[in-house]
């Protein structure tokens, strides 16, 4: 609203802009001051009807980016939630004791699988800097997983130049502990130190050593010693797979599940899994950008029936600007480029705010260093491409018109 403000209170300079690039044409000099100025002389209906405008196309545009960011960030989502693995897994039935690397080894997919990582599971509780008590998933990290995952950090201790060396920090101190990026909206980032809670009762403080991307595999994790000792962790619960070369990773999930029912293994592929997300949220924008679409053709197509109100009201001026000179071609360009002006004023003002504004929220809540800043602009003309013709084809009719009024005829009018 206030680049609105700041856009009308200064509408000498605006009309004098115009008014000089429009001064190659001696015949359309007259025309375009005149169309510019019928709207700059009223600030409030003028500013009230850029505001309406330019807050449809912000949320179109802000929508549009969004769709674009999901859309053109598949790769890095699966990146970041996948860790170089093709498959994660869950056992729905705990089985204390039992040896899963001689399982692994004895089923018919080992030979399927290039490597994986099982994590012995359990319960803690999370006592927050606030006071408040949060029940977490703790997962035991063995030593050779440290060189396996691709896992990247939102977070990380200072002191750690690499992911790597955060992991094998974590199996030889047994006071760290690395979250899930569902952590952050709990508040705890990298640095600070947890209070935590066993199934038995005893307390121990951890340090954050970091903070992950990835948020589906919610949990905190601890060197395998310290969730067996310290949280009696059942191994084991939870699984990551990395598919050979060559095989199908929706083949080896169906076979996980088949090879390992003994476990209640539940298995998913990360990427289908990411990308139907990602298809559901990209849906739903799009409707929503349909919709707004429609709202914004209608409100432009409004345009036209101010249009014909202002025809009625104004045809003492038409009939004098006709006595003075000015032709029926004119009269129509003065009523078009007078629409135009709002209309694409008010479509660009919209346009502008919005990927700036998508450009702060980026930078301000950035998704990966990765990520780049893409803008729609095929989307965005189309959008307004279609919504300026609307309302353009709206104020043809009453332009032609008055410009077919006769000048006596008009200055007679009293209305």
């Amino acid at each position: 609203m206030s680049t609105i403000v700041v856009i009308v209170l200064n509408s000498r300079l605006l009309l004098a802009g115009l008014t000089k690039l429009a001064s190659g044409r001696s015949s359309l000099r007259p025309v375009v001051k005149t169309a510019v100025s019928y709207p700059l002389a009223r600030k409030g209906r003028t500013g009230l009807t850029l505001a309406t405008f330019a807050l449809v196309v912000f949320i179109i545009t802000l929508v549009s980016m969004f769709s674009t960011l999901f859309v053109g960030n598949v790769e890095q989502a699966i990146v970041d939630q996948s860790g170089g693995y093709d498959i994660v897994a869950r056992a729905s039935i705990p089985r204390p004791g039992a040896n899963f690397d001689a399982d692994f080894r004895a089923a018919l997919v080992s030979s399927k699988i290039a490597y994986y990582s099982a994590f012995n599971g359990s319960i803690a509780v999370i006592a927050l800097p606030t006071g408040k008590l949060v029940s977490y998933p703790v997962f035991g990290v063995r030593e050779a997983f440290a060189a396996q995952n691709a896992f990247p950090f939102f977070s990380l201790l200072p002191r750690f130049e690499t992911s790597k060396e955060a992991w094998e920090a974590l199996a030889a101190d047994s006071c760290l502990a690395i979250f899930d990026g569902g952590i952050q909206d709990l508040g705890p980032v990298a640095g600070d130190r947890l209070d935590i809670v066993n199934a038995a009762g005893p307390c121990r403080t951890f340090t954050v050593a970091g903070v992950l991307r990835e948020s589906l595999v919610t949990g905190m994790f601890v060197s395998d010693a310290v969730a067996s000792e310290a949280f009696s962790a059942q191994a084991p619960l939870g699984f990551l797979f990395k598919v050979s070369s060559g095989e199908s990773p929706n083949e080896v999930n169906r076979l996980l599940e088949r090879d390992f029912t003994a476990y209640g293994m539940d298995a998913t592929v990360f990427r289908a899994f990411i990308e139907d997300i990602l298809q559901v949220n990209v849906s739903f924008i799009r409707i929503l950008e349909s919709f707004l679409a429609l709202g914004l053709v209608v409100g432009l197509a409004g345009l036209g029936v101010v249009t014909m109100r202002n025809v009625a009201e104004r045809k003492n001026e038409i009939g004098t600007l006709r006595a003075i000179g000015f032709r029926r071609s004119m009269i129509s360009k003065y009523l078009l480029i007078e629409t135009s002006f709002v209309s694409l004023l008010g479509i660009g003002v919209g346009m502008l705010l919005g990927i700036a504004f998508a450009y702060f929220m980026l930078q301000r809540f950035p998704t990966g260093p990765e990520t780049p800043f893409v803008v729609p602009w095929s989307d965005l003309i189309t959008f307004a491409a279609v919504a300026y013709l609307a309302g353009l084809l709206a104020t043809v009719p009453p332009s032609r018109g008055a410009a077919r009024l006769p000048p006596a005829q008009a200055l007679r009018s009293i209305e």
